[in-house]
């Protein structure tokens, strides 16, 4: 048998295995392949990527979602050896507005708004005092490409309605996806995620990135990326000196002193930057 001779007889041989499989069950597309085809040498290196790649597509054709969103971001090995879980696809839902809230008791809630109509985010901290007026970004055309492929990575029509795990305190979330003002689909969770939960703290980390006016960068900035002016200063943390104090050299940030501390700001829009070489780290937004 020869993977590139034999492809559709290959895959439909898969796909036959894969609707056999209980919800839930893991699997590698590279695994089944020896699985279904024990006798027969595995394809070669670009086959197999092929073979991976044609694999998630033909499964959604025949109702079934192969889910591998648990690797986002992750060095782990090949395409074709990560797991997925196999589930059955679920109806899929368009919607223009994804609407998000999480609470941490005992503070107020987190809310994040993504607007897929006029390519906007809106986003309220918990901290936030003025709990009517959340802060708004207009996204240019590179920003929201990037918010477009992790709405799209999230695969959000695909969650489930509920998500439990029985701890007294912790995190409860839910998320509204609306087509015309209208909730088309909802989910929610207390201390349970769905499998793609890793890729949408990305997300709400690059949303409230923006909206904040905050950056990860190795070096202090020419001028800054959300205003443009070169008005920027260094952050001062703890008890300043009488010279920091009365300088206009520095920020005074306040009496608290964290490794997550903005290392330098702007004047002009208020704009923070983190020291840092990996402008996704989440760890500087969220201590997930």
């Amino acid at each position: 048998m020869n993977y590139r001779k034999d492809k559709e007889q290959i895959l439909a041989a898969i796909i036959a295995r894969l609707k056999t499989l209980p919800a839930g069950t893991s699997k590698c597309s590279g695994g089944l392949f020896r699985e279904v085809f024990p006798d027969v040498p595995l394809p070669d290196f670009n086959d197999l990527f092929d073979l991976n790649y044609a694999l998630h597509e033909l499964a959604e054709k025949e109702g079934l979602y192969l889910d591998g969103t648990h690797h986002f971001n992750k060095e782990e090995g090949l395409p074709f050896n990560l797991d997925f879980i196999v589930k059955p696809l679920k109806p899929v839902v368009s919607f223009d507005v994804v609407k998000y809230s999480e609470s941490r008791w005992p503070g107020l809630p987190e809310e994040l708004s993504i607007d897929q109509r006029n390519k906007s985010i809106a986003y309220l901290p918990s901290d936030s005092v003025d709990r009517e007026h959340p802060a708004i970004h207009k996204c240019t055309a590179v920003e929201w490409d990037e918010i477009a492929d992790f709405v799209a990575g999230c695969r959000f029509d695909q969650w489930e309605e509920s998500y439990i795990e029985p701890v007294l305190d912790g995190t409860s979330w839910r998320i509204d996806l609306l087509k015309d003002n209208k909730v088309v689909k909802k989910s929610s969770g207390s201390n349970g995620y769905p499998n793609c939960w890793r890729m949408f703290t990305f997300l709400k980390a690059y949303c409230r990135r923006l909206v904040m006016r905050e950056a990860i960068v190795n070096k202090k900035p020419d001028k800054c990326p959300f205003c443009t002016s070169t008005n920027l200063r260094q952050y001062v943390f703890g008890l300043p000196t009488a010279e920091a104090f009365d300088s206009s050299k520095y920020i005074l940030g306040g009496c608290e002193i964290s490794d997550h501390n903005p290392k330098w700001g702007c004047i002009d829009c208020g704009a923070k930057f983190f020291k840092g070489d990996d402008p996704w780290e989440t760890d500087y937004w969220y201590n997930d």
